[in-house]
């Protein structure tokens, strides 16, 4: 088998051995076979996420770090080794979400019948901790005007459920290993600074996990918020976005520092 098509997927210490097992039976039950799974291990794994990666070992390509290196620089060893292997197409998954079954399939046919497009995403639906869907599906503008349009305030794909072509990174280059958070954010500027394509399916092709982490660490703090504010700043203005723009990334500054309650509340009604 000689696959054009890799999942990357990066595991670390802090990944629930639960939800990874679950993530990784969506991949391996998917409606396309023709792939490779990359995984990489970002430092060193407690004996229960390791017991999971066995039982699917035979299923992947494992990458290792010594030691916990980060998101970004996880993410850029399998895009190394997916260049060295001159893999084609890379599609992103999280150690916590689960792909619906035609979910490579489905974007694997939209990027060969449009070759333009660089990146493609798709809607999710939200689960809780159970894995039982929450009643909440979002979906995400489908040509690249509408998502550099939507930019202005949030995120244009979804960043586990996208599947890039090899040279999106030729042209917006690697993550960025400095930043601990909102790495797919700069990506995204970067891909559109440098014109790359983006576009979205319009059909549920991710599951993704809700849990209380997700509003209590990954969208709060400060280190966090002026992190994002600096780098909406910098998006603001390389991209000529206009005022309401900035008032939002205000916004946003402000909301990651309010008690994670209200985050919850302004997420479920603004998201």
């Amino acid at each position: 088998m000689n696959p054009e098509l890799a999942v990357i997927l990066p595991v670390y210490a802090g990944d629930h051995p639960d939800y990874l097992r679950e993530a990784l039976e969506s991949i391996v039950r998917q409606s396309l076979q023709n792939f490779i799974l990359v995984v990489v291990e970002d430092g060193p794994l407690p004996e229960a996420i390791t017991q999971v990666l066995n039982e699917y070992k035979d299923e992947m390509q494992l990458l290792q770090h010594s030691q916990n290196q980060g998101l970004a620089t996880a993410l850029n060893t399998a895009l190394d080794w997916c260049e060295q292997y001159k893999i084609s197409f890379l599609a992103r998954m999280d150690a916590d979400d689960r792909m619906r079954p035609e979910r490579l399939e489905m974007q694997l046919d939209f990027l060969n019948l449009h070759e333009e497009v660089d990146v493609v995403g798709c809607a999710l639906e939200e689960m809780d901790t159970q894995g039982r869907p929450r009643g909440k599906q979002v979906f995400y503008p489908e040509n690249h005007h509408e998502c550099l349009r939507f930019f202005r305030f949030r995120d244009p794909l979804p960043h586990p459920g996208v599947m890039f072509r090899m040279r999106f990174f030729q042209k917006a280059g690697r993550y960025d290993p400095g930043l601990r958070y909102n790495q797919d954010t700069e990506l995204w500027y970067r891909g559109f600074l440098n014109g790359a394509v983006f576009a979205n399916l319009p059909a549920v092709l991710l599951e993704f996990r809700m849990t209380e982490a997700f509003f209590a660490t990954r969208r709060a703090g400060k280190a966090r918020a002026r992190q994002l504010l600096a780098l909406r700043k910098e998006i603001n203005k390389g991209l000529g976005f206009g005022p309401e723009a900035r008032l939002f990334a205000r916004g946003m500054f402000l909301l990651a520092l309010l008690p994670a309650g209200i985050r919850k509340l302004a997420y479920r009604i603004f998201r």
